[in-house]
């Protein structure tokens, strides 16, 4: 059963089968102490070989609402550690894709930034 969630709409199983990197420290910087200082706030980009029109129209219609982004204030997502986590604000960007083969939209990527943990 899928796990994920954002605004209130649940991932379906093929939705979270997928490439997904959470980046805690998307930005990093060395002081002039040799110390890694961090800045920003975590992201999530997600990857997907194939996805089917209705898995598409999940993140672009669903989510997005068919804007070029999209503010959402709650949402269940993995985070580095394998473990599912509520977020109270995050940004999701359009899906970006490379072409359509059949049925299914090909390497379909999917960011989301401004991640804040409740």
């Amino acid at each position: 059963m899928a796990s994920m969630i954002i605004g209130g709409n649940n991932f379906t199983d093929e939705l979270e089968v997928c490439n997904y990197n959470f980046k805690r420290f998307p930005a990093t910087e060395i002081n002039g102490e040799g110390e890694v200082v961090s800045g920003g706030y975590p992201e999530i980009s997600i990857r997907y070989s194939y996805l089917s029109a209705s898995g598409f129209d999940f993140w672009a219609n669903t989510i997005c609402a068919g804007l070029a982004s999209k503010t959402h204030t709650s949402a269940t997502l993995y985070d580095d550690s394998s473990s599912t986590t509520t977020f109270t604000n995050l940004v999701v960007f359009y899906p970006t894709y490379d072409g359509v083969e059949g049925q299914f939209y090909t390497n379909v990527g999917v960011r989301i930034t401004q991640l804040v943990e409740s």
